[in-house]
């Protein structure tokens, strides 16, 4: 049964394809849920986060920070500073490096 013959016709990209535009920020409850993440949408779409000033989650990075710091030199460079500075360069608010 095909319910949604012209969304399946129109749909170009396929919907997986538009993750690659999206960001996610490191503040999740787990290492395990990190390491995933990573692994699922890479490095280069992953930014440092925090639910400063509140105390709801990760708000000391204790565990977003083990977790980065197992990553290679240069992806954990990406997530703690370098996709901010690129997509705020991107979007004329800021440069990068």
């Amino acid at each position: 049964m095909n319910s949604i013959p012209t969304a399946k016709k129109t749909s170009r990209p396929p919907p997986g394809e538009f993750i690659k535009q999206l960001y996610f920020d490191s503040l999740v409850s787990s290492g395990e849920s990190l390491r995933f993440l990573v692994e699922l949408v890479g490095a280069d779409r992953v930014m440092l986060g925090t639910d400063f000033p509140f105390e709801v989650g990760d708000s000391e990075g204790k565990v977003t920070l083990p977790v980065v710091n197992e990553i290679p030199e240069a992806d954990r460079g990406k997530i703690l500073s370098g996709n901010a500075a690129a997509l705020l360069a991107d979007a004329g608010g800021g440069n990068s490096h």
